[in-house]
């Protein structure tokens, strides 16, 4: 796995669709996503198992070994869930 340095943190994002109550999917309805955190850097807040809610276009999209990640500042995220 990746480990990042800095004030950086990857996280697997949360598939992005939502449901009306009428069955209707909506993807990317909201102005923020959620994830769980994968690994962290040295020293921060958060810990690898949080799940965090973060901004819709925060972060570096990645790619590995088939699975999507985000590199994320700590400093990117919202809250822990």
């Amino acid at each position: 796995m990746i480990q990042p340095l800095g004030d950086r943190v990857i996280v697997k994002p949360d598939p992005a669709v939502e449901e009306t109550t009428g069955g209707i999917l909506l993807a990317n309805a909201l102005p923020q996503e959620r994830g769980e955190i994968i690994a962290v850097a040295d020293g921060l807040k958060v810990k690898p198992g949080d799940r965090v809610v973060y901004g819709k276009h925060a972060g570096s999209a990645i790619e590995v070994e088939g699975d999507n990640y985000l590199i994320l500042r700590e400093s990117e995220i919202f809250a822990i869930l």
